[in-house]
């Protein structure tokens, strides 16, 4: 039997355990607050061992069906399938179509997704993703407003993924969901123009803050269509995924 993904968001509890549940719940979202405070922003810096230089790097991890077609129609099949189950139901292809569910910055979140997902009938795998910037052409100040902008970004689509799930919960609309992602969209057009007045060392971050955008606004968009058709909860994971194939690219364009 096909899960729905939002079977993979709520575990469901027996009567007994309710209490001591909830409370472990409101002292784990407080605890997981308080600690992203010391943990944030989430940037890994590595030194490139030869050099006195920097690079940027964050893995994310696709969790999408393990069936690679040829035949576009089939994999768009696949895809709408996926996001009628609240899945971001996405696209990808590499020598064939595949179709990604989801996104992670965590491994580990990945993998336990991944192995909820797959019944007899589907079964799921984890791809790594990585945005990768050789920071050695910037200044110590363009490092650090680089460094600022790339901040931005994986905040924010921590901030979407948490929605998602919100939504997915009944615990916000998808007129909450709508604005808050307008109000991304204007920080990240004030990044983009400053960026447009940059030379050609930020052109790869550039484009991938354009499609960032483009991603947002297509979210807003689509906040109108019937839920339960497709979930809005959907939508959101789409934007995700697309958002962070545009900054994976970098790697490819630099």
């Amino acid at each position: 039997m096909k899960k729905p993904y939002q079977e993979v968001q709520i575990q469901k509890k027996s009567s007994k355990k309710v209490f001591f549940v909830s409370c472990l719940f409101i002292f784990s979202i407080s605890f997981v607050t308080l600690l992203s405070v010391f943990i944030s922003p989430i940037i890994n810096i590595t030194r490139v061992a030869s050099t006195n230089n920097y690079i940027y790097e964050k893995s994310y991890y696709f969790v999408m069906l393990n069936t690679m077609t040829s035949n576009k129609k089939e994999a768009e099949k696949e895809s709408q399938n996926i996001k009628a189950r609240g899945g971001a139901g996405v696209l990808m292809f590499k020598n064939s179509y595949l179709v990604v569910t989801s996104c992670y910055d965590n491994e580990a979140q990945a993998q336990s997704v991944c192995q909820s997902l797959s019944t007899e009938e589907e079964n799921f795998v984890v791809e790594e993703e990585k945005i990768s910037i050789d920071l050695k052409p910037f200044s110590k100040e363009e490092k650090e407003i680089l460094l600022s902008h790339l901040t931005f970004f994986e905040t924010n689509i921590i901030e979407i993924y948490n929605l998602s799930n919100s939504l997915d919960q009944n615990n916000a609309s998808s007129i909450l969901a709508n604005l808050k992602l307008k109000s991304i969209k204007l920080e990240a057009d004030s990044i983009t123009n400053s960026l447009i007045k940059s030379d050609e060392r930020f052109e790869g971050v550039k484009k991938a803050f354009l499609s960032f955008e483009s991603a947002l606004e297509y979210g807003s968009e689509q906040s109108h269509l019937n839920s339960a058709i497709v979930p809005y909860s959907s939508v959101l994971r789409e934007i995700i995924i697309h958002s962070v194939i545009s900054f994976c690219e970098i790697n490819k364009n630099n």
